[in-house]
Formats: structure tokens, sequence, C-alpha cells
């Protein structure tokens, strides 16, 4: 399980974004997130042309399709029952995309194992 983002690893650095700007300017070797929508498609087509990689906070199962399909590192969902759902679809799928729930504390961490959750990232 990959773990992100905890107090007692290092991670990866995760750089959230609004523009296109702030991509160019991130820190080298972070992963670049942002929003699923229409309008931020334009921040993965840049992404993919530039080799920068990127995590996508998704909301519902056709914006994890899109986001698996548009080459996301990470696929972060808050909700804890979209992320199980979301797991067995890549699992059935074998997307390279890795389905990371958002979580508080490590008391969910057991949960997520058990439901086989590629990983978590710890909210601040």
């Amino acid at each position: 399980m990959i773990i992100l983002n905890h107090k007692f690893l290092c991670s990866e650095k995760i750089f959230k974004i609004s523009q296109i700007d702030n991509i160019k300017n991130s820190p080298s070797n972070s992963i670049i997130l942002f929003d699923f929508s229409e309008k931020n498609i334009i921040f993965c087509n840049y992404c993919n042309i530039n080799s920068v990689e990127f995590a996508i906070r998704v909301k519902n199962i056709k914006e994890i399709l899109f986001s698996a399909n548009l080459n996301a590192k990470y696929i972060f969902i808050s909700d804890k029952n979209l992320a199980f759902k979301a797991q067995k679809i890549a699992d059935n799928y074998m997307y390279d995309s890795k389905i990371i729930l958002e979580i508080s504390s490590d008391n969910e961490l057991e949960e997520s194992a058990l439901n086989e959750i590629d990983g978590v990232i710890f909210k601040n």
C-alpha cells in the first residue's frame, strides 16, 4: 500500500495547481494535483506532453474512468465507498493509475488495506 503525506514517512511532494503557470513553476519531481473538470483537462494534456506526473481529485465513476485514460499517476478520492468501487474497477481493467483514498487518521489504514486500496493520502 502506498502511504502519502504521513508524518513518519518521506513521500512524494504533491503540488496543487489552478493554472498552467503553476505547473511550469512547480518544484521539480513533484506530483501535480488538480480537481477533475472539463476545463482542467488541459492540465492533463500539458503534463503528458511534458512528462510531468499528476494526480486528479475525482467525485464519481465517470471521472475515475477518464482520469485513468488520461494517464493520471494517482486518482484521489475522498469518499470511502466510491474508493472501494473504484479499486475494483481499476483492478479489473488493470489501470496503471493508482486509487488513493484521502484519510484523516491512522485508524483508517486497516480498513483501507483490507479493502485492497492501492494507497492513502493523509489530509492536511
